[in-house]
């Protein structure tokens, strides 16, 4: 556990970076198919983070249809596509990403830019992932806990706390400069 306590988690949320096919993600997609056929498809969701890029105005669903393809041919099925684009995808994308990608066109979600990054949950939330989690996890069947307390012991964080914070975030008016050391950045985008 991570949040504190001593309690086993009831849900455990991987995240798996990088890009499908690429030789150095190999071995955890494969660690991913496993635990899906150890835990069983009712206690496991796939969701597929993918950019939609934009060429002539027109939104271009060929990168997203490829990396399915590709999840498909290891073993893995998206429950829930997750589509990054500047703008909201327009209803034509989200059923070309459908019928193309095998999944319902209410688990297309659609995550454009916003002012800032504490907005994303509750665009999650409005796009419907409370119901496709609910329904691929079958969440109704967890025990129930008591926020108030476990918030008091733990860092467990509410929708509304996030929604507070994207408030406040929303008010700043003072700039920061912040420096940034990664592995990749603009000036070495081109090695």
């Amino acid at each position: 556990p991570t949040d504190g306590s001593d309690e086993a988690p009831q849900i455990c949320l991987i995240e798996l970076g990088g890009t499908v096919g690429d030789i150095e993600s190999m071995l955890f997609i494969e660690a991913l198919r496993t635990l899906k056929f150890q835990v069983g498809p009712e206690n496991f969701c796939l969701l597929q983070c993918s950019l939609i890029p934009v060429m002539g105005g027109v939104q271009k669903t060929k990168p997203t249809q490829h990396t399915v393809k590709e999840l498909l041919s290891l073993g893995l099925q998206p429950d829930i596509v997750v589509c990054r684009c500047e703008d909201p995808i327009q209803e034509a994308t989200r059923a070309k990403i459908s019928a193309q990608c095998g999944v319902p066109a209410q688990a297309v979600l659609s995550v454009h830019n916003v002012p800032n990054l504490f907005s994303v949950p509750d665009m999650l939330v409005e796009g419907g992932i409370l119901n496709l989690l609910m329904a691929v996890l079958r969440l109704d069947k967890l025990k129930t806990f008591d926020l108030k307390s476990a918030r008091a012991n733990t860092s467990i964080f509410s929708l509304d706390d996030w929604n507070t914070q994207s408030q406040r975030k929303a008010t700043v008016t003072e700039e920061v400069r912040i420096a940034i050391v990664a592995k990749y950045t603009e000036t070495d985008a081109d090695d």
